[in-house]
């Protein structure tokens, strides 16, 4: 049957008559990942200032707390975080580390949320990928960090959970959560609309499949012109020559738009017919039961088409989701039209397919969503914010490229940060496709409550909806992110998740592979002797240096220091003949199980590759860089003669050797990124971080101010360009003073600040606040204030080439990314890369801008004496 284990897979063991006690292994490996969780996202939590974004989101969730209040506006996102917020200040109190609280928690939530995959994704692939998001450099770092992302994606896990638990058990508690996690994820970010839009693409096309198969793909050709025009305009870099017509982000022409419409109405009569036909035999169908589910609670929220689509058939002026301006009436008008049809449609489709889990789903959702937006009734205009400006602005900011790289950013981000999930997740992905093209029936449904039927608890991942949604989701989910007009660090989280499930399922399954060894004979006895001749290779490799530098001694030297080379030779040789002889004995006692030396031979090979590499690297050798290879080559060459000759049992070491290493890489990656590198934008996740100079002024002023008022009274001064998050820091302050320019005319005079913050901009505001500052204050210092990494490497080819490998650099023409792909088959290329790996060289200066700390000059002294005794962090 199609959820059956393949039979080269470890057999479960029966249950006993008998309930277990005490804890198993596998649980305690769970706790142990919660510890390790726990630890690692708490530990030094206020270590670094808060960023422009966390200043927001943290100061939202603090006027809330302190009764202000909370107007929803979509620029800022939804109203969860803010929220969120607000409740850990009301448990705990108002600080840097309670306002990160409610991400770290929900990071430690999406750490173990895969235990509830164990039968979906393997026992060994739960396990592995509670690991990966354990150790992920990502989850890791965004978990610490006051960001919507975090939230997001553990409601896009849970959200997974939910859809293939209900596939597999059809409980109405996984409707339910469905229902609940999509809820929170649309209170949460507009990503939800993508995690959405990727769900329920899978859930309409396996429905469809199910039903009518190969034939229903011809709905694909109304892509094909669609995607033509896109690729015109990507290569001649102008739109096709005929009338066109905007839908949101989307342009195209009549030719792109009448087949891609068409294919749509194809898309909803073939789920209509599913609908009626499974009503008529009344066979319920859990994949038609979420696809309503998801898809008429998402309807209401897609109000700004209609909305937009009205508003140019009437050629009236197109609103403006983002200033804030008081909205035209044609606006509310049209905009209620199209929430009251969208609302209608919905609750037509809802009650039609079963009224009373429809009219449950309805009130959990859209309760919790009106509550969150409207401030639990505070702001009635958030439940209209919330239904059109959402979608109506995410769809503008697409045009406008506002934060944009290009589509290779993704590229550059993942492979760096997340390079066991991303590789293993690749394979995973071919290999999944792989099992189920050989599949006996791609139709056959089981005869339990769902649509399919795994075993209990498998040790490896199961066929089934679980691994095709995976499937589905990666490749999807990276080439939207990676076309979207806004790309940002934080959003790694998103394309990065899926890939983390797809690794740790596949390589679970290789882990739960328990091929048979051949008996003893010469398949056995060649592999042992593989295994010798790799580690004699090994040797000769690492040799190989002593013996060029006692030749070279012996011929040009002479005297002691051909001696003393020599005498290393052969020290070196002796050592290595033990070494090899060990090899030998623990070969042939392994017999064919030869899987514990072929693991450290592996691990040794990597460690000097590592080593050699860094020395060459920094020593610039470039034309010894070809020696890094041959290691790499000779155990590649023995995994792949083993397993030609021992079989799946020996591809098992061949694929847990890597994926061991490069874990061990991401935990190094991890550890660096949040505990060393955390406000220093050498990582390309660290994005426009607020400086440690910024918590240290903080300090100053706090102290002063005490000093001077015995508390947070002191009058200062600050201006537009600083505000943010420095508003966050001021809010407990009563006497601060804005001013969008320190110039001319002030409220009151001048002097009675004890302090001023000033951008320091190079330019005439600058030279205009120095002339109303000097006369009574003093320059006190020159901080930095934020900075970031220099991503033009990553925007142009050209900036890429000039730093990996300049001689390639075309005189003329402008570079390509062909060019990119050359430079990095060269030594230097491939060595300043490795150098980023490794150490985080940055390939050009950082960019950073600063600000100027006035003290009154009375004051001057005084803070000299109380900055003697702050820490500097």
């Amino acid at each position: 049957m199609p959820g059956a284990i393949e039979a080269t897979e470890k057999a479960i063991p029966q249950e006993s008559g008998f309930p277990r006690r005490g804890p198993t292994v596998e649980g305690l490996l769970y706790f142990l990942i919660l510890v390790l969780a726990v630890v690692s996202r708490f530990a030094l939590l206020d270590s670094q200032a808060m960023h422009h974004d966390e200043g927001i989101h943290a100061l939202g969730g603090w006027n809330i707390y302190q009764g202000t209040g909370y107007v929803h506006n979509a620029v800022y996102h939804g109203p969860f975080i803010y929220h969120a917020g607000a409740l850990s200040f009301s448990l705990f109190g108002d600080s840097d580390i309670t306002a990160r609280l409610p991400g770290v928690l929900f990071g430690i939530g999406t750490v173990m949320l895969p235990a509830l995959l164990r039968r979906y994704i393997g026992r060994w692939g739960a396990l592995l990928a509670s690991t990966l998001l354990l150790i992920s450099p990502t989850f890791l770092y965004f978990a610490r960090f006051d960001r919507n992302d975090v939230f997001g994606g553990f409601w896009s896990l849970f959200l997974f959970v939910c859809i293939v638990r209900y596939l597999g058990e059809r409980r109405n508690g996984w409707l339910y959560g469905a229902a609940l996690a999509s809820c929170l994820h649309f209170c949460t970010k507009e990503t939800a609309y993508i995690t959405a839009a990727i769900f329920l693409l899978f859930l309409g096309g396996r429905l469809i499949w199910q039903r009518f198969g190969l034939p229903s793909l011809f709905l694909l050709f109304g892509l094909l012109p669609a995607g033509l025009e896109d690729l015109w305009k990507s290569v001649v870099g102008r739109p096709v020559p005929l009338p066109s017509f905007s839908l949101g982000p989307l342009t195209l022409s009549l030719l792109g738009w009448i087949p891609l419409l068409l294919s749509l109405l194809g898309v909803f009569g073939l789920l209509g017919w599913c609908w009626i036909e499974g009503w008529r035999s009344g066979r319920a169908s859990p994949t038609l039961d979420l696809l309503v589910v998801l898809g008429t609670t998402v309807l209401p929220l897609l109000s700004a088409i209609p909305l937009d689509l009205m508003v140019r058939l009437r050629h009236l002026p197109p609103i403006d989701y983002e200033s804030g301006a008081v909205v035209p009436s044609y606006a509310v008008t049209l905009g209620l039209l199209a929430i009251g049809g969208m609302f209608a449609l919905s609750a037509l489709i809802g009650l039609l397919w079963d009224a009373r889990r429809w009219l449950v789903v309805a009130g959990l959702f859209w309760g919790i969503f009106f509550l969150l937006h409207t401030s639990f009734f505070g702001s009635m205009t958030g439940w209209a914010t919330g239904l059109v400006q959402a979608l109506g602005f995410w769809m503008s900011q697409q045009t406008e490229k506002r934060i944009h790289v290009g589509p290779q950013y993704y590229l550059f981000l993942i492979p760096v940060y997340e390079t066991v999930s991303f590789l293993f997740g690749s394979l995973g992905l071919v290999a999944h496709l792989g099992r189920e093209l050989s599949r006996p029936s791609l139709r056959e449904r089981p005869q339990g409550p769902g649509e399919w039927d795994p075993p209990a608890a498998p040790l490896g991942a199961p066929l089934g909806p679980a691994m095709g949604l995976l499937a589905w989701w990666a490749p999807l989910g990276l080439l939207v992110y990676s076309l979207a007009g806004e790309q940002v660090p934080w959003l790694n989280v998103h394309p990065t998740l899926p890939f983390v499930l797809l690794a740790a399922a596949w390589v679970g399954q290789v882990a739960a592979w328990e091929g048979r060894y051949p008996t003893a004979g010469a398949r056995t006895g060649a592999a042992s002797a593989l295994v010798v001749a790799g580690a004699a290779g090994l040797l000769a490799w690492s040799g190989w240096p002593l013996v060029r530098e006692a030749w070279r001694a012996l011929r040009e030297m002479g005297g002691g220091v051909a001696r003393t080379q020599v005498a290393l030779l052969l020290a070196w040789a002796i050592g290595a003949l033990l070494l090899l002889g060990a090899v030998w004995v623990l070969a042939g006692a392994a017999g064919a199980r030869s899987e514990l030396p072929f693991l450290v031979l592996g691990g040794v090979g990597a460690a000097a590759v590592g080593v050699l590499g860094s020395v060459l690297s920094f020593q610039k050798a470039y034309g010894q860089w070809g020696w890094l290879y041959l290691p790499l080559g000779l155990v590649a060459g023995l995994a792949i003669a083993r397993t030609i000759l021992l079989g799946r049992a020996a591809l098992r070491s061949a694929v847990l050797l890597p994926f061991a290493i490069l874990c061990a890489c991401s935990v190094s990656s991890a550890w660096r990124l949040t505990y060393i590198l955390n406000d220093t934008p050498v990582e390309m996740l660290v994005y426009v971080q607020s400086s440690s100079d910024v918590q240290w002024v903080m300090e100053e002023l706090r102290a002063l101010s005490t000093l001077t008022t015995g508390g947070t009274e002191m009058p200062f001064l600050y201006d537009s360009e600083v505000a943010w998050p420095l508003e966050w820091y001021f809010r407990n302050y009563t006497q601060k003073w804005y001013k969008p320019t320190i110039a001319p005319p002030f409220e009151r005079p001048v002097e009675e600040a004890g302090m001023a913050l000033v951008y320091r901009s190079y330019g005439e505001s600058e030279d205009s606040a120095k002339a109303y500052l000097e006369g009574k204050f003093y320059a006190f210092r020159y901080y930095a204030f934020n900075w970031w990494f220099p991503e033009e490497v990553m925007r142009s080819p050209r900036a890429f080439v000039r730093w990996a490998a300049p001689q390639l650099l075309p005189a003329q023409q402008e570079a390509t990314w062909w060019d990119v792909l050359r430079a990095l088959g060269t030594a230097s290329g491939q060595m300043k890369v490795w150098r980023y790996y490794l150490f985080r060289e940055p390939p050009a200066p950082l960019g950073a801008r600063e600000f100027a700390v006035y003290v009154r000059r009375d004051l001057l002294a005084p803070l000299e004496w109380v900055s003697d005794a702050l820490p500097r962090r």
